[in-house]
């Protein structure tokens, strides 16, 4: 049987047990067959590294991505589209407008949801792709804050920049991910710890604060940031340029700072290609055998579909948020702008918060999500009200959007964390990049599918609080469903999957190689 004691990928000589027994219990066992492919100590230098990738990147998903883009292509949008009461006029804020998007005719709001989930559709094709190759997310990001820079003449060429943005922010963010559990089962104080119960709570506990220290990291970069870049939109008056010039510093952040990543993160290596396969065919392979195999993973498969509709909730409040507050609020930019930073502001600490509070209450990191989860719900639910018009509030003046970033940032980037931590938990050693990827794919399905049906839902019915219906839904179904997922299960799973892989694969020996 497996033993938490050993490092990386177990394979017992005897068949795990059938009878049903909880995680601690299983991990103190006798101890079996180790096959490691990567144990170098994950050190401070390193962990420290690789938080500073979290510091360079996540203000393009805050800042670049879920606001400056959504408002330059909406802009945009208006600009080039025409007037429906009289084509012949440009679009304003008060009649009815509508842009091309291929053959159709769509609002600017709706054409802005639509361009998302065109590209996160993209994204998931690649993901796939990138489930077995090496990380070369450094130039992507070079080729991404010099595509930024460029002033688009199109709403067109807006959402065409788009579509590559989050191609190359999700491609560099597979291999990002994937380190969580190769850095946790390898830091010092896990690898020297003997007892196999100890260990198993040790890993479970440094697992979670690579998570939330990183999104602490990432969203205290991101302030930064956005503070530098509506400085420059004060500075130019709040003008369309000031916010182009806002969105090229979010690339050059990214450009610049990714740099620190690449000289103090080691390459974690993982099990060899298989002879006679190739990286351009063998993801597609290998991610048939897993989808043919799910019963052995089941409890994960189960993580992954109720992530999918969560996240589409998750991530479609911002941007419905953004979108709504421009469009019918008629909230300005600065506003807008302010009230993002403010989100980034409150979102470092509040992780830390919600890390002391696991810890002084020991909560486990599924409840904590399911917790945070729930609180997000309070953003949707509070636009809702505001179908009443004898209701005060309901977000129908633009500072009521101060207090709902104020709680976005409260709750949603530790929900993220914890979200990512716990998937962590249950991939089998040896497969992080696949199971990222598939991780990002679910993610991504709720990156277009909240958009284009909240797309469709502002077009039909000429009212975008109405998606906050949908969002309500995508949040409270998957978090009862989580409720039912069994995390304990899922680890006992993971690693009889691990098991199966190293025998398919013949290793009988150490491995260190590129493959992954």
């Amino acid at each position: 049987m497996a033993n938490p004691n050993n490092e990386r990928v177990v394979v017992a000589e005897k068949d795990i047990e059938e009878k049903r027994i909880s995680f601690e219990e299983r991990s103190s066992a006798d101890s079996d067959e180790v096959h490691d492919y990567d144990t170098h100590p994950a050190l401070r230098r390193e962990i420290w590294g690789w938080y500073a990738y979290s510091w360079a990147v996540d203000g393009w998903s805050a800042a670049s991505s879920s606001v400056f883009m959504p408002l330059v292509i909406s802009t945009m949008a208006y600009t080039g589209g025409r007037n429906t009461a009289d084509p012949t006029k440009p679009c304003n804020l008060v009649q009815p407008c509508v842009v091309k998007l291929g053959t159709s005719d769509v609002t600017p709001s709706s054409y802005t949801l639509y361009v998302t989930a065109i590209a996160v559709l993209i994204q998931a094709i690649i993901y796939i792709q990138l489930g077995a190759i090496a990380d070369h997310s450094g130039a992507i990001s070079i080729i991404l804050w010099m595509a930024l820079i460029s002033d688009p003449s199109a709403y067109w060429g807006a959402g065409l920049l788009f579509v590559m943005g989050n191609v190359f922010y999700g491609s560099s963010y597979v291999f990002y991910a994937s380190y969580i559990p190769k850095l946790a089962r390898n830091t010092p104080h896990v690898q020297e710890e003997t007892d196999p119960i100890a260990k198993a709570k040790k890993l479970t506990l440094q697992t979670t604060n690579l998570s939330l220290n990183a999104y602490a990291a990432g969203y205290s970069g991101a302030t930064v940031q956005m503070g530098l870049s509506i400085g420059i939109l004060y500075a130019l008056n709040s003008t369309f340029k000031g916010m182009l010039v806002g969105l090229a510093i979010g690339g050059v952040w990214w450009g610049v700072f990714n740099t620190i990543p690449h000289y103090f993160v080691k390459p974690r290596r993982g099990p060899p290609l298989p002879q006679g396969e190739n990286y351009l065919t063998y993801p597609w392979k290998r991610l048939g055998r897993t989808l043919r195999r799910v019963s052995y993973l089941s409890q994960l498969f189960q993580y992954l579909l109720m992530w999918l509709f969560l996240s589409d909730g998750i991530f479609t409040i911002l941007k419905v948020s953004v979108l709504f507050a421009q469009t019918v609020v008629h909230a300005s930019s600065l506003t807008i702008l302010t009230g993002s930073l403010l989100t980034m502001a409150v979102g470092g600490p509040s992780v830390m918060l919600w890390k002391w509070v696991e810890r002084r209450f020991n909560v486990k990191p599924k409840s904590m999500l399911m917790f945070l989860c729930l609180m997000s719900c309070f953003i949707p639910a509070y636009v809702l009200i505001g179908f009443s018009p004898n209701v005060v509030g309901g977000l129908k003046h633009p500072v009521e959007y101060y207090p709902l970033c104020f709680w976005f940032g409260f709750v949603v980037p530790a929900a993220l964390a914890y979200a990512r931590s716990t998937f962590a938990e249950i991939i089998p050693i040896g497969r992080e990049n696949e199971m990222y990827s598939l991780f990002l794919i679910t993610q991504g399905g709720g990156g277009w599918i909240g958009p284009l049906v909240t797309g469709i839902i502002s077009d039909k019915t000429g009212n975008m609080r109405y998606c906050d219906i949908f969002v309500l839904v995508c949040i409270v179904v998957p978090v009862i469903w989580l409720y039912f997922i069994d995390i304990d299960k899922a680890k006992e799973q993971a690693l009889t999957a691990a098991k199966y892989e190293a025998k398919e694969l013949g290793l009988n020996h150490t491995t260190d190689d590129s493959s992954s």
